[in-house]
């Protein structure tokens, strides 16, 4: 099992409001026997259990005592030339891929089972989460066919997925930017509560400065999108392993 299921027995807990998953027992059927929620604390009497519902429903901690994080934590590559090892990292965390498609397909239940109805934002969402699990599939299956170049480019829209995502909080108003999207009005026309235009490169700008490696990421994966030295380069690499 690679997803690594923490216990509150072992008096191990998430942080304040960090969302994680629940179980009761480790398990890879995030869909079926998991919850979503989060660690709080009640103010007054300190009395601590797992938030789970909009309705300020709260189980105790007991009733689900495994938990992992949501949020895959910082990965690394091993800083080595050694082929076994690198494809080990590779499987490990094609796993982790595909439990995040999981991830993705759980959070769509949460929400659109909360609140009081379906919102336009809903359907803005919705949409995202849907072509990232396309792309997630796609990236998956190109890189078990060794199809390295198409695999490159899914990159970069994933990433234009969470950037229109993020947009939807630099606005007034969150629906009414999701209709206009909804009506087909593109994005880099829409201006910001600011009032600047959220252009692609705008777009990036505020994402990077809370998470600074999208600026690396988005430079060099959009390099793909259109036709630049990367594919020579990725070529060039193809041909050497070819001869050695």
């Amino acid at each position: 099992m690679s997803i690594n299921w923490n216990s509150i027995n072992d008096g191990l807990r998430p942080e304040v409001e960090e969302p994680v998953l629940l179980a009761k027992e480790p398990t890879e059927d995030l869909i079926n026997n998991c919850r979503v929620g989060s660690l709080i604390i009640h103010e007054d009497s300190g009395e601590v259990g797992w938030f789970v519902g909009n309705d300020c429903h709260v189980i105790t901690l007991s009733s689900r005592a495994y938990w992992t994080y949501l949020n895959e934590k910082i990965l690394s590559i091993p800083d080595t030339d050694d082929e076994k090892i690198l494809i080990n990292c590779l499987e490990e965390y094609m796993l982790k891929l595909q439990y995040f498609e999981k991830k993705f397909q759980k959070l769509s239940e949460c929400m659109m089972t909360s609140g009081k109805g379906i919102y336009p934002l809903d359907y803005f969402v919705a949409g995202i989460l849907n072509r990232s699990l396309s792309l997630i599939y796609g990236f998956d299956t190109l890189l078990r066919c060794a199809n390295f170049i198409g695999a490159l480019h899914l990159v970069r829209p994933h990433l234009d997925n969470y950037l229109r995502l993020s947009a939807s909080w630099l606005v007034e108003s969150p629906h009414d930017f999701a209709k206009d999207v909804w009506g087909g009005v593109s994005v880099r026309n829409i201006k910001d509560r600011d009032g600047r235009k959220m252009t692609d490169v705008y777009l990036k700008e505020k994402a990077a400065a809370e998470f600074p490696w999208i600026e690396s990421v988005y430079n060099e994966t959009s390099g793909f999108i259109h036709f630049s030295n990367k594919h020579i380069i990725v070529r060039l690499q193809t041909n050497l392993d070819i001869l050695v």
